[in-house]
């Protein structure tokens, strides 16, 4: 009886796709970078909640905290799981065009491809927007200021009209990113995908590109939009583009040494954590360096790290045994959801939760006990809403 259950809630909480099998390593690998979100966003309730530190603003007050506690620190580092979701976007909307690419066929019709884009995405987070809205107008702030920037967000526009992330709702200034991915997909399938030795081309491309975009970051010749835009974000997608490729080309069969690429994994894993921890703690021992360092890792080595790291999802042994087991898979498709929703449960959780247990730990274990808490109510209601609003218009997309 309970396994029979266990299928039905399965089926309830897969994801339908356009007529491609689902890539099982993708999706459990999902689950990582909305852990992290999730985490950071547990972790910055908490702060202004407890005011342990005193009153903050996000994302402003992150850095000043982080210097005076290491776990605040860790929290901080959190929004990185952004970064790892442009990877594994440029993976999978390279994918149709790799394949007609290597058979040497037409692209993908583009009208099914904007329309599957439009239908899939744009109702969970019209949705999202609204709820957000309201809560706000439920706050006391007014509704007939915040509708131009509802407007600009439903549009993806908010970060290119006014500059800054969504008034609404402030994750969506990565949505806005992946929208303007989406919609130069076909322009950098037609441009890089035909060339021969595209994966070195590709891989330059995205090196020469990130360093130049980190060092535009905080120029004065740079808008301060240019922070939010693809046009910062490309190498991540550009490292996506080669993962798919190796995957299509070169990693047909299983690795025969696959804990290789697990040790590979590891490495990468704890250089990428070890600079993302050492960076902000320490930038004041090498203000002189620290364009030229933060340039080498966010411009060149992190995009590259993580695809090392995907590497072995798709090439290890524990790695990917992890990642693919069944209820990793279906929590990781359920991540455009919990991305979309996931606020709002921390939102209604965390204060009563609090007022339980506040001040009765250290602010550590406190917020540790608090995500272990949270994190089945951020649970049920993703699933809630992947199952009522998301999958849905999968469906209607697949169709």
């Amino acid at each position: 009886m309970t396994r029979n259950w266990g299928d039905w809630l399965a089926g309830r909480l897969s994801r339908v796709t356009s007529g491609a099998a689902v890539v099982g390593e993708i999706d459990g690998l999902r689950l990582i970078p909305i852990l992290f979100v999730v985490l950071h966003h547990i972790y910055a309730s908490y702060l202004v909640e407890s005011a342990v530190f005193g009153p903050v603003q996000f994302p402003k007050s992150w850095d000043a905290i982080a210097r005076e506690n290491f776990w605040v620190l860790v929290a901080s580092r959190g929004n990185y799981g952004v970064h790892m979701f442009f990877v594994i976007s440029g993976f999978v909307l390279a994918l149709p065009f790799l394949r007609a690419a290597n058979a040497a066929a037409p692209p993908p019709n583009l009208r099914r491809y904007y329309l599957r884009r439009l239908t899939r995405l744009e109702p969970p987070y019209v949705v999202a927007l609204l709820v957000a809205y309201a809560i706000h107008g439920y706050n006391g702030k007014s509704l007939a200021d915040l509708f131009p920037h509802l407007l600009a967000s439903i549009f993806y526009l908010h970060g290119l009209v006014y500059g800054t992330h969504s008034e609404v709702l402030g994750i969506a200034w990565s949505l806005e990113v992946e929208a303007q991915f989406y919609l130069m997909m076909p322009l950098l399938a037609a441009l890089l995908f035909r060339l021969p030795r595209r994966k070195l081309v590709i891989t330059a491309l995205a090196i020469i590109w990130g360093i130049g975009a980190q060092a535009a970051i905080g120029s004065p010749r740079v808008p301060a939009v240019f922070d939010i835009t693809l046009l910062r974000f490309l190498p991540y997608f550009l490292a996506g583009f080669v993962l798919a490729d190796c995957h299509l080309t070169r990693w047909a069969t299983p690795s025969t040494k696959p804990l290789r690429w697990d040790a590979a994994a590891l490495f990468a894993a704890l250089l990428l954590a070890g600079f993302l921890i050492w960076q902000p703690r320490f930038a004041f021992l090498t203000w002189r360096l620290q364009p030229l360092t933060d340039g080498a890792f966010f411009g060149f080595a992190m995009p590259w790290l993580l695809f090392v790291v995907y590497a072995a999802v798709f090439r290890g042994r524990v790695l990917r045994g992890v990642l693919t087991q069944r209820w990793a898979v279906i929590t990781g498709g359920m991540c455009y959801s919990a991305y979309l929703y996931h606020n709002f449960a921390v939102g209604l959780s965390l204060r009563p939760i609090y007022g339980l247990i506040g001040g009765a730990l250290p602010p550590a274990w406190e917020c540790f006990v608090l995500a272990l808490l949270i994190l089945p109510a951020v649970f049920v209601l993703t699933a809630v809403m992947f199952a009522l609003v998301e999958r849905p218009f999968m469906r209607a997309a697949r169709g």
